[in-house]
């Protein structure tokens, strides 16, 4: 069973973290962040949505930072149930990220830079084992796999 929950009090200070990732980045190209700038507490993963590339911030297995670009496919381990999120820090194009195969995490809003409104994270909480397989709606060569072990 996958429960989409609001995590409003768990993600605040995961979330400030990522504004101020995204505030630094200005109208650049696709930049790595540092792990280090993301915050984690226990059971947390965030995933970076570039333009370009996915980039594991916290949380999963795998090294913090690690970047997964565009026909490679991000590969994320947990021991456990998740609190993800995927942050969308493109300011140059819509994102989405939907499931790919059952079973299926919950899909996001559209995130479009251009308006004022943007979708900035799509948070969810995993709570059965499996691997669990999504893309972006806009460009499905960024796709990846959650692994709830």
């Amino acid at each position: 069973m996958i429960q989409t929950v609001r995590l409003y009090s768990r993600l605040t200070p995961i979330f400030f973290g990522l504004l101020t990732i995204v505030t630094a980045c200005g109208d650049s190209p696709d930049v790595q962040k540092k792990a280090s700038d993301t915050a984690c507490t226990t059971n947390d993963v965030v995933i970076g949505v570039q333009t370009t590339f996915l980039q594991i911030l916290c949380g999963c297995q795998e090294e913090n930072g690690t970047i997964y670009h565009v026909s490679q496919s991000l590969s994320c381990t947990v021991n456990g149930q998740a609190n993800v999120t995927f942050a969308y820090l493109s300011k140059n194009v819509k994102q989405q990220i939907i499931p790919a195969s059952a079973p299926e995490i919950p899909s996001s809003a559209v995130s479009d830079p251009q308006r004022p409104d943007q979708v900035a994270a799509h948070g969810f909480k995993l709570v059965n084992p499996g691997t669990y397989r999504f893309h972006d709606q806009f460009n499905p060569t960024l796709s990846g796999t959650i692994t709830i072990q």
